[in-house]
């Protein structure tokens, strides 16, 4: 039964003022709630004294009180974490992410979704993965307004693609902010490959050349190039370096790597097999490099 409470009440042991006058609390499901708790102070049982924290925490936080439902999701946080995962545990990540003060360099919502969705995807809940989700979906678009990087889609863009850019965005912040640098004109980059975020070192990039809705990223001593699930263009702006040149619309060289330049093709050191050198490019390349011009026999 929902019964009206004045401003000033007592939840719990905790005293909690709302400023906009009667807030609506269950107190039948308060009741229960506390009736879980002393059983199981009583009978020193974690499991369910972590769940009826999490209850008491859900209860306050539906009649409104933010602030003090964060007090019992943390107080069941600590309970809980020890024993191990669980569908409650799962659900007090995603809370934390509620009320978080996020700025355009924040993260925790997002570590806080994913954390979440690992519980899930542990205890094999196919409603709380889909719930992570959902919150991983909401902290992706907000990084992506903030980071700015909706200029570099291409329209319309696939959805896994735009949480490729947002992640590699703000993980290359957080590189960026390490080395005092813009993660732009770092040397170091984390690019998604294998499921999970490896560290690059843009110096040792051979290429890159856009295989459709895909990327090959070359380096140097693997004959295989990481495949990242993100077209050139969108990867682009993070190799801006002047020793990246734009030979073609499907391939951005390293120029330091540059062994050997013909007519048509050009050849890339640690990698067999030339790549097509467009003749409206070729002029342009050639000022990019240094040339030693001799006078051709016989002239």
């Amino acid at each position: 039964m929902a019964a009206s409470v004045r401003v000033t009440y007592w939840v719990a042991g905790v005293r909690e003022t709302n400023g906009q006058g009667l807030i609506q609390i269950d107190q039948q499901k308060l009741q229960q709630a506390r009736q879980m708790e002393q059983r199981a102070l009583a009978q020193n049982d974690s499991l369910a004294l972590g769940k009826a924290y999490f209850m008491i925490g859900e209860i306050i936080n539906q009649a409104g009180s933010n602030s003090t439902a964060k007090e019992y999701y943390l107080k069941a946080f600590r309970t809980l974490k020890p024993i191990g995962d669980s569908y409650e545990l799962g659900l007090i990540y995603l809370r934390l992410t509620e009320g978080l003060e996020l700025t355009q360099q924040s993260v925790e919502d997002i570590d806080y979704a994913q954390k979440a969705l690992g519980v899930f995807e542990r205890i094999q809940s196919p409603v709380g993965i889909a719930r992570a989700h959902n919150y991983l979906t909401s902290a992706y678009k907000r990084k992506w307004l903030w980071l700015r990087i909706g200029s570099n889609l291409l329209k319309p863009f696939r959805q896994v693609e735009l949480v490729l850019q947002v992640e590699l965005a703000y993980m290359n912040r957080r590189v960026g902010r390490e080395a005092a640098r813009s993660p732009l004109e770092s040397n170091e980059l984390f690019l998604p490959i294998n499921g999970g975020y490896e560290r690059i070192d843009k110096t040792k990039v051979t290429y890159l050349k856009a295989m459709k809705a895909y990327t090959g990223v070359y380096v140097v001593d693997r004959p295989t190039p990481h495949v990242i699930s993100m077209n050139l263009g969108n990867l682009e702006p993070f190799f801006a370096d002047p020793f990246f040149y734009k030979l073609s619309r499907s391939v951005l060289i390293n120029l330091h790597y540059l062994d050997r330049v013909e007519y048509k093709q050009i050849v890339m050191r640690y990698h067999t097999g030339p790549l097509a050198l467009p003749e409206n490019n070729r002029v342009d390349l050639m000022k990019k490099i240094t040339l030693v011009r001799t006078r051709q026999p016989g002239r």
